[in-house]
């Protein structure tokens, strides 16, 4: 909160997500917020995306196949997603007739001021319940365990370790760019499919 994040309650979260725990994204704040930082020139004009186009982008954000893939390369498609300058993703838009493809990306790396910056705890996803999961525009970027000071940091990190595996969460952890481990005393950090050993300070 002090840097400038707002916490979002659980009570909000569910109404978000309309109940659900499978999809981890808070489609309803991404989509407000693409329509905002998107745009695309037309007749030498700027022009908005429309709602449809918009959530044809969240729809192929969202779209993940770990049984092919596995959690590490899907990981790295996310990540040339969201962290484009200026091409996330394609969608096709009308133009004279005629379909045209324009890119929407999914962070304004430019305008930092104009992403939407959020948390929430005990974020259920499936059936596992990561402490703290922060997101930017909507999209969990970073999952956080946090001990209480008498329990070693090393839990925290098998707690992340454990939240990526097949039956657990790993959809969560395909979009999650910063995990981190802490108690009271210390702070580790790597990414998604770290190995316990190389989590650093």
């Amino acid at each position: 909160v002090n840097m400038g994040y707002r916490y979002i309650p659980s009570s909000e979260i569910s109404k978000i997500r309309k109940g659900g725990t499978s999809k981890v994204i808070l489609r309803d704040i991404t989509e407000k917020k693409l329509m905002e930082i998107n745009s695309y020139e037309k007749n030498d004009q700027r022009v908005k995306f429309t709602p449809a186009e918009i959530s044809q982008a969240v729809d192929k954000l969202e779209k993940i196949n770990l049984q092919k893939n596995g959690l590490l390369e899907v990981s790295k498609e996310k990540y040339k997603m969201l962290m484009s300058k200026t091409a996330g993703v394609s969608v096709s838009v009308g133009a004279d007739g005629k379909d045209k493809s324009q890119d929407i990306i999914f962070i304004d790396f430019e305008n930092i001021e104009n992403n939407d910056f959020a948390f929430t705890v005990e974020y259920v996803v499936s059936n596992t319940r990561p402490d703290i999961v922060v997101f930017v525009n909507g999209i969990p970027l970073s999952v956080i365990e946090n001990k209480k000071s008498s329990v070693d940091v090393s839990e925290a990190i098998d707690d992340l370790n454990n939240k990526q595996a097949v039956d657990k969460a790993p959809e969560l952890f395909a979009f999650a760019q910063l995990l981190v481990a802490t108690n009271k005393y210390d702070l580790l950090y790597r990414t998604t499919n770290t190995p316990k050993k190389f989590y650093t300070k």
